[in-house]
C-alpha cells in the first residue's frame, strides 16, 4: 500500500467514524423513536452488565485459561440472594466479596 492510498484510507475511516458517532447526537430530538426500539432500548443496559458480569462470576482466568471457579459462582449466587431481598448495593458488593473470600479460603 502507498502512502498517498494509507492516508485516504485513514481520513476515509477517520470521517466514518466521526459521523457515525456524532448522528445520533445532531439528529437527536428531531423525530420520534418507534414504541418498539424504545422498548427494546430499555433492555441494553440489563443486558451490557449481564454479558459483562456472569463470565467474570463462573470462570476464573487466573491460569490462562477459562476455568470453572465454584467459589466466584457461590459468591455471586450469594451476591444475588442479597440483592434481590435488600435492594441495597453496597450491601451487595460486601456479600458478595465476603463470599468470595470465604468461599476462596474453604475452597482453596
Amino acid at each position: 500500500m502507498s502512502t498517498g492510498s494509507y492516508w485516504l484510507v485513514l481520513i476515509i475511516v477517520g470521517a466514518g467514524t466521526v459521523l457515525m458517532r456524532s448522528l445520533p447526537i445532531v439528529l437527536h430530538g428531531r423525530g420520534s423513536m418507534p414504541k418498539l426500539i424504545g422498548r427494546l432500548l430499555r433492555h441494553v443496559p440489563a443486558a451490557a452488565l449481564t454479558a459483562l458480569v456472569v463470565p467474570s462470576v463462573l470462570y476464573s482466568t487466573s491460569t490462562g485459561s477459562h476455568v470453572f471457579d465454584p467459589a466466584r459462582c457461590g459468591a455471586g449466587v450469594l451476591a444475588l440472594f442479597v440483592a434481590l431481598r435488600t435492594r441495597n448495593v453496597v450491601a451487595t458488593l460486601a456479600a458478595g466479596m465476603g463470599g468470595l473470600w470465604i468461599l476462596a479460603a474453604l475452597l482453596g
